[in-house]
């Protein structure tokens, strides 16, 4: 059984819900086993500027677990950065590491942040050609799957 460990950004996404979940119970059938490692926090930092660098240490902190727990899978999906338009831990996770992209993160700061994690990915996976044009930049495994609706 081929073991996934994913890294999304969080139960409600709606990214994660039709890139990833939605295949879930379908993978299970094909002996690909995947564990959704979602951000407890949430995806983005809250409104108060304040509370910001809080946010950021128990955002980090809860991943920490996790991504140790990434070592006992084969394979490691990256839906986004881990803290948003900031690179941080992702490339302490298991490699093999997939890169899941379904917008234009690389607009946000410049696109630094994405552009070291998709050039140290093995692979990056693109919601449409556009998405793949961009990390076609950057990696040199790109593949397209659109994102389907359920």
């Amino acid at each position: 059984m081929l073991k996934v460990a994913a890294f999304t950004g969080g139960l409600n996404d709606p990214s994660a819900r039709f890139r990833l979940r939605q295949y879930i119970s379908i993978l299970k059938k094909q002996d690909i086993e995947v564990t959704d490692f979602y951000s407890k926090a949430g995806k983005y930092p809250p409104r108060n500027k304040l509370m910001r660098p809080l946010w950021a240490f128990v955002t980090l902190s809860m991943r920490i677990p996790d991504i140790l727990k990434s070592y006992n899978y084969n394979i490691t999906v990256l839906q986004r950065e881990m803290l948003s338009t900031f690179k941080t831990f992702e490339l302490l996770t298991k490699s093999p590491r997939i890169l899941d992209v379904d917008d234009a993160i690389w607009l946000h700061k410049d696109g630094k942040f994405i552009d070291k994690i998709a050039a140290n990915c093995d692979a990056v996976i693109c919601g449409n050609k556009y998405i793949a044009d961009y990390f076609s930049t950057i990696n040199n495994s790109i593949y397209v799957l659109p994102t389907g609706v359920d």
